[in-house]
């Protein structure tokens, strides 16, 4: 399924063009050279006007195909081999109760590479079809095994024009998805998904805590449940409010105990806490250079503790600079201490 996509597409169908028996393409509406490029792969290009609905689209691209096995891939996308391995090779050694294989994707982001997995082969004629607006997601395999493959995703690292014309599009076809599906999380959950990558942490707050009174109430999806409390968690860090965020945190550790992103936000809570102390204390640090007390004791333990605070602070953030001038202000007040 493709629109105006002559820039990734070339690259995209070399990468595949050896390891298939046909290539089908559903142009949505295409104004530059797409469709020629697709052709001169020798694809067979079908028309279909766009109609706000990547699943209907990708259902489109998936009847016309006549292998047995089909193989799912974008127009930002590369199939890498691995070993010198043949796609064909690998899917005649794969059981009969096999109809869906996940490989690995690596996405392009521009803080570097973002590994996930994805179905992305499966059986034919067994009536498995894609569903969702957007965020769309294969419904019908029984049984998904492994397949030693790769893809690189380029999608997320074209720049913030395009992301910014993505986010909109995506946004607005779940907003649509969510008016027509009411009880449905995943409209909601993908919005805050949306949000958050936006840094638009009021709304990706509001959303994702829609999508997670949604998912309790059932059917149950854990990961994107798990994944939506981290985005209510993460939000309500960014927005001060640390009561949230924290409830948001140990719930979702409550059901699943091991899940890393809500120990990386209590955390995060904790450092931002300890860091705003040390600073703190640095200013008391000031403040006690600067005054005269009449306990000495009040004045050695303030200073000391503040000072000492300072240093395990630099020491975490592992400024060899900062962390010579913290010994030397403790240096110099213990001189000081012995004159009082």
């Amino acid at each position: 399924m493709v629109k105006d996509e002559e820039k990734l597409l070339p690259q995209c169908l070399k990468s595949i063009q050896d390891h298939v028996d046909e290539i089908i393409v559903v142009d949505t509406g295409s104004r530059d050279n797409t469709i020629a490029i697709a052709e001169s792969y020798g694809a067979r290009v079908y028309h279909h006007p766009w109609e706000d609905h990547f699943s209907k689209h990708r259902n489109q691209s998936l009847e016309y195909a006549g292998g047995s096995w089909l193989f799912i891939i974008d127009a930002d996308e590369e199939l890498r081999m691995t070993n010198g391995s043949s796609l064909r090779n690998i899917l005649t050694k794969i059981e009969d109760s096999v109809d869906g294989l996940m490989i690995k994707v690596d996405n392009m982001s521009p803080t570097g590479i973002i590994p996930a997995n994805s179905v992305r082969l499966v059986r034919n004629h067994r009536g498995i079809h894609y569903q969702g607006r957007v965020h769309n997601y294969l419904v019908g395999p029984s049984h998904i095994a492994f397949a030693p493959l790769s893809l690189f995703h380029h999608g997320y690292n074209l720049g913030k024009e395009v992301d910014e014309k993505k986010f909109k599009r995506t946004a607005d076809l779940l907003l649509l998805d969510a008016k027509e599906n009411p009880n449905n999380p995943r409209p909601y959950h993908f919005l805050a998904v949306s949000y958050q990558t936006q840094q638009m942490f009021e709304q990706a707050k509001e959303y994702s805590e829609k999508a997670i009174q949604l998912f309790e109430k059932g059917p149950m999806v854990p990961h994107n449940y798990l994944w939506s409390l981290y985005i209510a968690a993460s939000s309500c860090f960014n927005l001060e409010k640390t009561e949230e965020a924290i409830a948001h945190a140990r719930k979702a550790i409550t059901y699943f105990p091991n899940h890393l992103d809500s120990h990386f936000i209590l955390c995060a809570f904790f450092i931002r806490a300890f860091v705003r102390r040390v600073q703190d204390a640095v200013s008391i640090v000031i403040q006690i250079r600067a005054s005269v007390f009449i306990f000495k004791t009040i004045r050695v333990l303030g200073l000391i503790g503040a000072v000492i605070a300072f240093i395990e602070y630099i020491i975490l953030i592992k400024d060899n600079d900062m962390l010579l001038i913290g010994f030397n202000i403790l240096s110099d007040q213990f001189k000081q201490f012995t004159h009082l």
